[in-house]
């Protein structure tokens, strides 16, 4: 069984790094909703994540975005030259992730063995400061989103600026 990127190893990794983060622990959220009622002066830089395939279950793609925004994913689908695209079943969201549904995080792609995901972070997040769970919704990582690309490209992972489209 391969190795699980844990919290603790997370952190450990992002001292050794030397990459500058700020932590919170608070109660387990699973939704951007159920963010306002954590007490933290960054809150508002806490970030939304969402996970989708293409209708073959072939292409996966983990989006960072802005915590209330809509994704119109049928223009991202042209966007990406994709085939069709839905949210991922939570079933393969532990198979491939060893996440569940509502812990979605850029740091659960370190979990993807076969690099099967693109992560995708949407071009307002770049060179921002974004809170994103260390593969434990009870805790918050505060970082620079350079550096989580940084991490995730270290790590073999397939990164993508771009503009989300928007549903408005």
């Amino acid at each position: 069984m391969a190795r699980i990127a844990g919290s603790d190893e997370i952190i450990r990794m992002l001292e050794e790094k030397g990459i500058p983060y700020s932590l919170i622990e608070h109660k387990r959220v699973f939704s951007i909703a159920e963010l306002d009622e954590i007490d933290a002066d960054e809150k508002d830089s806490i970030v939304k994540n969402i996970v989708l395939c293409d209708d073959k279950k072939k292409s996966f793609f983990l989006l960072t975005i802005p915590p209330h925004m809509k994704v119109d994913i049928k223009a991202l689908r042209t966007v990406l030259s994709s085939r069709p695209l839905s949210f991922l079943a939570e079933e393969r969201l532990h198979a491939l992730l060893k996440i569940g549904k509502g812990e979605a995080t850029p740091f659960a792609l370190l979990n993807d063995e076969g690099n099967l995901f693109s992560f995708i972070l949407d071009s307002s997040l770049l060179d921002k400061r974004i809170g994103i769970h260390p593969n434990d919704n009870s805790k918050t990582v505060f970082m620079n989103s350079l550096s989580l690309l940084e991490v995730l490209k270290e790590h073999g992972k397939k990164c993508l600026v771009l503009e989300v489209p928007r549903l408005i």
